[in-house]
């Protein structure tokens, strides 16, 4: 989404908005959150998509630690461990 802001009001003005919302629609700067999601998250949706898709994909060892530990947070199995611990 940023890279489409960023398209249409120029890279300059995304920047600053980011640190200063006082220049954007109060509303608008209410519902803005850019939140990148942490790497637990996104190793544990690669591995949703990869068991759909029966497509072998097993992760480098920090992005695992970090998958076990996204898991053990959010009381998740690993998708591709079919229920095994």
């Amino acid at each position: 989404m940023r890279k489409q802001l960023t398209a249409l009001l120029g890279d300059e003005f995304v920047m600053q908005a980011d640190e200063d919302k006082t220049i954007i629609n109060p509303m608008v700067a209410e519902k803005i959150d850019f939140i990148k999601p942490e790497d637990g998250q996104i190793i544990y949706r690669l591995r949703q998509l990869a068991k759909e898709r029966n497509i072998e994909y097993e992760p480098s060892h920090d992005m695992r630690v970090a998958l076990n530990a996204y898991c053990d947070r959010k009381g998740l199995l690993d998708p591709m461990d079919n229920g095994q611990s």
